[in-house]
């Protein structure tokens, strides 16, 4: 009896993760512009996962991945992103504007529960500003500045050749190789840095700090709870 009870288990198991794999639909779609002379990339997006790469190059080009578990046809998923949704690449004044998000729309309530992953290539001397709801954000090879306000996920930053801004809710951090200086303030979760040239300051709430190879100065300015080592020793707010 009990093993039949098992199987029984075991089976509607494997149906229900089947079910959610047929289910989890996608598409893609790319966009690019030419940077021309501005030095300014803004990206503001929603839920999904952000790469910005910098490469010796002359446009932006973007690979979309939309998906979502909510439709079970292709088609009704491509209608939804298409009236619901908004993914725009433009140029703006002195800046070029990437735009991935629900569409802001006062009579509707309902969410479209539809997520975009972003693949982007810049060339390397913008500076770039991110505006992001939640997902894993990664941004390497920058030699401009880095501002992001992000609400949740983890952050990963590398090879930045000028000052950096965090504004972050919650997600761990991973900074390394920054050739100005790092402001985050941050919600909770742990943050890793090394290498910096400049000088960091950190408004943290909760999650241990851990700071190697800091050539500048070292501001905690407040410390909720969790541990803080810079180059290799315990640091105490009142140091």
């Amino acid at each position: 009896m009990k093993k039949s009870i098992y199987l029984s288990a075991i089976i509607l198991c494997v149906l229900a993760l089947n079910s959610y794999a047929k289910n989890k639909l996608s598409f893609t779609q790319d966009l690019s512009i030419k940077a021309g002379t501005l030095s300014n990339f803004i990206a503001d997006v929603g839920a999904g996962s952000l790469v910005i790469h910098g490469a010796d190059v002359s446009e932006i080009t973007v690979k979309a991945k939309i998906y979502s578990e909510k439709y079970d046809d292709i088609e009704d998923l491509k209608a939804a992103f298409s009236s619901k949704m908004v993914l725009t690449l433009e140029n703006k004044g002195k800046s070029l504007v990437l735009k991935a998000m629900t569409q802001k729309k006062w009579f509707s309530l309902s969410s479209p529960n539809i997520s975009i992953d972003l693949d982007i290539i810049i060339p390397q001397k913008m500076n770039v500003e991110i505006d992001d709801g939640s997902g894993h954000l990664k941004i390497t090879d920058i030699d401009g500045s880095l501002q992001i306000d992000d609400g949740s996920g983890s952050i990963y930053i590398s090879n930045i050749g000028d000052d950096i801004e965090i504004d972050d809710g919650s997600g761990n951090l991973e900074i390394s190789d920054v050739k100005g200086d790092v402001h985050i303030d941050d919600g909770s979760g742990v943050i890793n840095i090394d290498r910096v040239a400049g000088n960091v300051s950190i408004d943290d709430g909760s999650g241990s700090i851990k700071i190697n190879e800091l050539a500048g100065r070292f501001k905690l300015v407040d410390d909720g709870s969790g541990s803080v080592f810079v180059n290799g020793k315990r640091w105490v707010l009142n140091d």
